[in-house]
C-alpha cells in the first residue's frame, strides 16, 4: 500500500499532470454540455414543427368555433333550470 501511495504522491506532485487531469475534466464538461444543448435544440424544434403542422386557416378556425359554440348553446339550453 505504501508503494502506491509514493507512486500516486510522485506523480501528483508533477504539476503538468494535475493541469492534464483539470483540462481533460473540463473538455469532457464542455463536451457533455454541448451534446445536451444539441439533444435539447432537436427536440424544442421538433415541437415547434409539430405546432406548424397543427395550425389551422382561418376558416378552419372559423368553422370549428361556430360548431362549439353551437354544441355549448345547445348543451346549456338542454340544461338550463
Amino acid at each position: 500500500m505504501n508503494i502506491v501511495d509514493d507512486v500516486f504522491s510522485k506523480v501528483m506532485g508533477i504539476r503538468w499532470v494535475a493541469y492534464l487531469i483539470i483540462f481533460c475534466l473540463v473538455v469532457i464538461a464542455i463536451s457533455n454540455f454541448t451534446v445536451s444543448v444539441k439533444k435539447l435544440w432537436e427536440n424544442a424544434s421538433d415541437f415547434f414543427e409539430s405546432l406548424k403542422s397543427n395550425e389551422l386557416s382561418d376558416e378552419e378556425l372559423l368553422i370549428k368555433t361556430q360548431g362549439i359554440a353551437q354544441e355549448l348553446l345547445d348543451f346549456y339550453y338542454q340544461n338550463q333550470l
